[in-house]
């Protein structure tokens, strides 16, 4: 879900800002059409003071993976039928497998959930959406929001609950990678995202973590130049990110890794992992229970391009709920995993 709390952040890009500048839904909201080229990153970065007239340089910054983000219309999309409410929608050519989905207004920009196109086709679709901008929206402004909503995956019942505290809390100048820019806006959103999660009326247990999201705006370009995200969750910490990089240094790969299942769910002595990934990539499978301890960790050479199943012994595990993580070192994957 790492990545996939990545791409929720992008979504936060509704405007931009210097000290004279309001943000506007005419100047700012993203709209269908917009492709912009992106680079992530996920180590640790310091996004330095806030307050006005300031200047942070984050040209250092080191890659770990290139992608596209694009604004489309909901209606070509495979959840269109799950959200009639959205008049758009984003993909990422990093996260092919996932939609998010958005209603923008005059008013406020919204996330109204999102959709994985992955082997259990989930939806996750926010009953009570999260407010992702207000209109307009200037330095040391403010907005708080809460939302609300629920997935069965496997046949866990999952209840999210998000709380979200902004503030429009620095401008200046910033240089990334790419470039220089003048007169941005920084944003600061607190996030706090709890997770209850059900097996019928059996109840599991409760997953929360806390976000503190900084994004920079600058004028005339509707997502954030820069965004850095940084979460904790029961002691285990973890800061990713991304910047807007020019198309010349994207070279995109083709058969990265993609999905991840995981049969039987909820399983008893054994399970099946499934998913994408090319010949010669490291492939490390890990399982990870609620306290963020590593239990287990695989590593596996892939010998051929394609679909991935590989079967794993649980008898040494304990009955609860477990997070299952594969990696190739450049993209993360992850789902619930149930033992009973």
């Amino acid at each position: 879900m790492k990545k996939m709390y990545i791409l929720f952040i992008a979504l936060l890009s509704t405007g931009t800002l210097f000290s004279q500048y309001t943000i506007t839904y005419s100047g700012n909201c993203p709209q269908i059409g917009d492709a912009i080229h992106q680079t992530y990153f996920n180590h640790p970065v310091d996004p330095g003071p806030a307050g006005a007239n300031q200047t942070w340089d984050f040209s250092t910054l080191m890659e770990s993976e290139n992608g596209i983000y694009q604004a489309v219309d909901p209606d070509g999309t495979p959840f269109s039928n799950d959200f009639p409410e959205s008049n758009i929608a984003y993909t990422y050519s990093s996260s092919e497998d996932v939609y998010t989905y958005g209603q923008n207004s005059p008013s406020e920009a919204l996330n109204n959930g999102v959709g994985f196109d992955e082997a259990d086709m989930t939806v996750i679709h926010y009953s009570d959406p999260a407010t992702l901008m207000i209109y307009p929206f200037s330095y040391t402004g403010t907005f708080t929001d809460t939302y609300y909503g629920e997935y069965t995956i496997s046949g866990l019942l999952t209840h999210e609950r998000g709380t979200i505290n902004a503030v429009a809390d620095a401008w200046g100048s910033i240089t990334t990678p790419l470039q220089s820019y003048n007169d941005v806006l920084r944003v600061k959103i607190d996030r706090v995202v709890v997770d209850s999660m059900w097996i019928g009326s059996l109840f599991i247990s409760t997953v929360t973590v806390n976000y503190t999201d900084y994004s920079w705006f600058a004028p005339d370009i509707r997502i954030p130049v820069l965004c850095i995200t940084m979460s904790e969750s029961q002691g285990v910490y973890d800061t990713t990110g991304y910047y807007i990089a020019s198309p010349q240094q994207i070279n995109e790969t083709t058969d990265r890794l993609a999905f991840l299942n995981i049969y039987p769910n909820p399983a008893r002595d054994h399970i099946s992992i499934t998913f994408k990934a090319k010949y010669g990539d490291q492939v490390s499978i890990s399982i990870i229970d609620m306290s963020g301890k590593e239990l287990f960790r695989q590593d596996n050479n892939i010998l051929s391009t394609g679909i991935q199943n590989i079967p794993l012994s649980l008898k040494e595990f304990h009955n609860g709920l477990y997070l299952v993580k594969i990696s190739d070192g450049t993209k993360v994957k992850s789902a619930k995993l149930v033992i009973r």
